[in-house]
């Protein structure tokens, strides 16, 4: 449950974090970190955007097949009567 005290110490934490992050995140006056074009061989190729995309996509879609198979093994076993053996739920109800 938040109470005030919880609220207090969450924006203190928080004031500490932001004034940490601004006295040590201040960057240089020439960026260090950054793109070199001169070792980029070939920088007009898309290649690796392209890599990219199609394991994002052909992840999701693998996704969706193996949960549509999951799904299917689990209706036939199911239907076969196998996937309820009757070990797994035991009710017993005493009077």
């Amino acid at each position: 449950m938040p109470t005030k005290r919880r609220f207090m110490l969450f924006l203190i934490v928080l004031i500490v974090m932001l004034l940490i992050k601004y006295a040590v995140g201040q960057e240089a006056a020439e960026p260090t970190v950054g793109w070199d074009p001169v070792s980029c061989w070939d920088c007009r190729d898309d290649e690796a955007l392209a890599f990219g995309l199609a394991a994002i996509i052909g992840g999701i879609f693998w996704g969706i097949i193996a949960g549509f198979g999951r799904a299917w093994n689990r209706h036939v076993a199911a239907r076969e009567g196998a996937y309820f053996t009757g070990d797994l739920v035991l009710l017993r109800i005493r009077a």
